[in-house]
């Protein structure tokens, strides 16, 4: 809901964007602190290397619904 109420350029999308983009900051600031504190942050196998991804995912994307969200206010 989030995309679409920002291309829409909706209000709503500020509430939900910002809700969302929180959300999968922590979940990504969560996920990358769990890894160093039980070492799996240098372990580069295939499963650890697509979770690393998924985490980045995470930030990025949070990131990115949160400042697309205030920008269109």
């Amino acid at each position: 809901m989030t995309g679409t109420f920002i291309l829409l350029k909706d209000p709503r999308a500020l509430l939900f964007g910002v809700a969302l983009g929180s959300a999968m900051v922590f979940f990504g600031l969560y996920s990358l602190l769990y890894d160093l504190n039980t070492g799996l942050l240098f372990s580069f196998a295939a499963g650890e290397l697509f979770g690393k991804a998924v985490t980045f995912y995470n930030l990025l994307a949070g990131f990115l619904f949160m400042f697309l969200s205030w920008k269109d206010r």
